[in-house]
């Protein structure tokens, strides 16, 4: 079994299999990286978890932001990029994980993700299934690659 949890602005994946052994690193290491790589285009596609569009930029945040000057639109959650570049995969002996590389960012990702009072609901980190887009048939798909008879 694959136990996928997410916790705020972080995802974990461990494995829980009986009978069945495998080299844990590469597996987590692999998985966390699907999962960078997944919650990264989720944030270019402008879409929830399940597919929804996100709310759309109120007209004063679309003209404040950079990349509306540079690419004549504004991405919802992308501005300098520098938000998809500090979501970074973790693993170790015990779990993959995708997370934030810094304080900064992680703030940022939570307000996004979480909503305020002034900001909608914007969920991006976490596990997608829509359009085809199945997180935990892709990762068990990996593990099946990873494990071995015991």
């Amino acid at each position: 079994m694959i136990n996928l949890k997410v916790n705020g602005t972080k995802a974990t994946i461990r494995v829980i299999r009986r009978g069945m052994t495998f080299k844990k690193i590469p597996f987590h290491r692999e998985a966390a990286s699907y999962l960078q790589r997944a919650i990264r285009q989720g944030i270019r596609s402008e879409r929830d978890l399940v597919g929804v569009p996100f709310a759309k930029l109120s007209d004063v945040t679309a003209s404040s932001k950079r990349g509306n000057k540079t690419r004549g639109h504004a991405h919802i959650l992308v501005d300098t990029g520098g938000m998809q570049k500090a979501i970074v995969p973790a693993w170790d002996e015990k779990a993959g994980r995708v997370g934030f590389g810094d304080r900064t960012h992680a703030s940022i990702g939570s307000h996004h993700q979480h909503g305020t009072a002034r900001m909608p609901k914007r969920s991006f980190m976490g596990i997608r299934n829509h359009q085809g887009q199945n997180d935990v048939q892709a990762i068990e798909k990996i593990a099946e690659r990873h494990f071995e008879k015991a």
